[in-house]
């Protein structure tokens, strides 16, 4: 055996192993098929998700903020600013007075900074109906209103606020309706 090797295939009725061309080919024109079908599917999946974020954080900070607002027996508030389109927004918490969430340092509990910014949530535009959400302590009453998150798709994604403190989530009908949550009044 002098290091070559031979193929008895044709004499034993069994093929050689490994891919034609041909068999590439289909092979890689399927899984151009099941990626153009996927792709869409999956930017949409990302929006849900960043609106879902960025909801639950407000969410979570509105609840922060009531808390801070009874806990110091002082008004506590969220301070939004965004840009006419919505684009570049963000919000900071902040006692007593309202705040510039693009100024360092000028959105404070507790000695510190508390911001979030909309470049965290790529594509979700943010529509707040008040510029300041005020959370008073000795009524236990906050500025009732809502924010709207809305995403590239189309798709949005309320967070309603009564006056007595009441958060919660909800998506308009429609196309832009986000499963698993009620539909807005």
């Amino acid at each position: 055996m002098g290091g070559t090797v031979r193929c008895y295939c044709k004499y034993f009725g069994v093929r050689p192993h490994g891919l034609t061309l041909v068999e590439l080919l289909v092979v890689l024109a399927i899984s151009a098929v099941l990626l153009a079908i996927a792709i869409p599917s999956f930017s949409s999946m990302l929006h849900a998700s960043r609106l879902r974020g960025a909801a639950d954080i407000l969410m979570a900070d509105f609840r922060l903020t009531m808390t801070e607002s009874t806990k110091r027996g002082d008004d506590v508030l969220v301070s939004f600013q965004r840009d006419s389109d919505g684009s570049n927004w963000c919000y900071g918490l902040s006692a007593l007075a309202s705040c510039n969430c693009r100024e360092a340092n000028s959105c404070l509990i507790n000695n510190a900074e508390h911001v979030v910014r909309g470049t965290n949530f790529a594509g979700i535009l943010a529509t707040p109906t008040h510029s300041n959400y005020w959370f008073k302590s000795r009524r236990s009453t906050i500025t009732a209103g809502n924010v709207t998150f809305t995403a590239r798709d189309g798709k949005q994604l309320k967070v309603l606020v009564s006056g007595y403190g009441r958060i919660r989530p909800c998506s308009p009908s429609g196309n832009s309706n986000i499963s698993g949550f009620p539909i807005c009044p």
